[in-house]
């Protein structure tokens, strides 16, 4: 999955004027990712990856530290 920026270079290059031909060989995805993509943007439906947070190896010494 691809995150949040990949989605907004698609948009830009979109509102360029390239194919989505163009773009997916640009950035290296699928045209069904850019169709899908430009899909969301018409519909304003843009979902936005979330982000995973991990826990770190000095989260239980915070205190201490």
């Amino acid at each position: 999955m691809y995150g949040i920026d990949m989605k907004y270079t698609v948009k830009t290059l979109l509102s360029r004027g390239l194919s989505q031909r163009a773009i997916s060989k640009e950035l290296g995805i699928s045209r069904k990712t850019v169709k899908k993509y430009f899909e969301e943007f018409q519909n304003n439906n843009i979902v936005l990856t979330p982000k995973i947070e991990r826990a770190k190896i000095l989260d239980p010494f915070k205190h201490e530290i």
